[in-house]
C-alpha cells in the first residue's frame, strides 16, 4: 500500500540540484522544492524545480527530513530512485518541519498528481 502524505518541497536550480553544509527556509527560494537533510530545515539540502531521479547525484540519498514546497505543483518523494517504491505527496506551498515515517528514506523526487 502507498503512503500519501501531504508535504512540500523547494528546489533552487535549473538542472534541478543544489546542496550546502547547512541551510535554513530563506536558503529556499520561490518556485523550487527543498529537501533538508534535518528537522527544521537544517543541515545539507537539495533544491530542486525539476524531478530528480536519483538523490545520490545531490549527496542526499535516504537522507531527507524535513520539506518546503514553494512551488504550485504537488511533488512526490519516492523510496527508490527512478520515482519508483512508495512515495509521499507535497503539497504546493507546503512545510513540513518533520517528515515522520518517510524520513531518511526519499531516494528519488517530481513533479506528480499525488
Amino acid at each position: 500500500m502507498k503512503n500519501i502524505v501531504a508535504l512540500s518541497l523547494v528546489l533552487a536550480s535549473a538542472f534541478g540540484l543544489s546542496s550546502a553544509a547547512s541551510a535554513a527556509t530563506s536558503d529556499c527560494r520561490g518556485g523550487y522544492i527543498c529537501l533538508f537533510g534535518d528537522q527544521y530545515y537544517q543541515g545539507r539540502f537539495v533544491a530542486a524545480n525539476n524531478g530528480i531521479i536519483d538523490l545520490h547525484s545531490a549527496d542526499m540519498n535516504d537522507l531527507g527530513t524535513s520539506v518546503l514546497n514553494w512551488t504550485n505543483q504537488r511533488w512526490c518523494l519516492y523510496s527508490d530512485s527512478s520515482y519508483r517504491g512508495e512515495h509521499i505527496v507535497i503539497e504546493p506551498g507546503a512545510s513540513i518541519p518533520n517528515i515522520g515515517n518517510f524520513n531518511d528514506r526519499a531516494s528519488s523526487m517530481v513533479q506528480c498528481n499525488g
